[in-house]
C-alpha cells in the first residue's frame, strides 16, 4: 500500500480562499463581497471603512 497523494487532490487552499484569509487579517472595518458565476469564485470586492472616534462629550452635545 502506498501513501502517495493523487495529483487530483488539492493540498493547498484555492487562491481565492488564501486571498480572503489575507484580506480578513488586514481589514479593520468593512466588508468582503465574493462574486460567484457558474459555481466558481470569480471576483472579490473589499470595501474598507475608516471610523473616527468622537469624544463622549461631543456625542452628547453634538459639538465637536
Amino acid at each position: 500500500m502506498s501513501n502517495t497523494i493523487s495529483p487530483d487532490v488539492q493540498t493547498s487552499p484555492p487562491r481565492w480562499l488564501a486571498e480572503i484569509e489575507r484580506r480578513t487579517r488586514t481589514l479593520r472595518y468593512g466588508q468582503i463581497t465574493v462574486t460567484i458565476h457558474d459555481g466558481r469564485v470569480v471576483q472579490l470586492e473589499v470595501n474598507e471603512k475608516t471610523r473616527f472616534d468622537t469624544p463622549p462629550v461631543a456625542r452628547r452635545t453634538g459639538k465637536f
